[in-house]
């Protein structure tokens, strides 16, 4: 299993990230006003790029430094 931390999984870690991003959008916590672009559209591209923020925690070179 894939570790973003000694004590985490990886998959847990991105779930609770973008958790967290959806509720600071949702608790008006941040806010954007983009003109033209959709709310909905705003809110998929947080929730995309939540999970694929640590996405490097998946590899060789990471996982060497976490054991090591």
């Amino acid at each position: 299993m894939l570790k973003s931390h000694p004590d985490r999984l990886l998959v847990d870690h991105l779930r609770e990230v973008s958790e967290k991003a959806h509720q600071l959008l949702e608790g008006k916590m941040i806010s954007f006003s983009l003109p033209g672009i959709d709310t909905e559209i705003i809110r998929e591209v947080m929730r995309i790029s939540a999970v694929f923020y640590d996405i490097g925690k998946g590899t060789v070179f990471f996982l060497y430094l976490l054991a090591n």
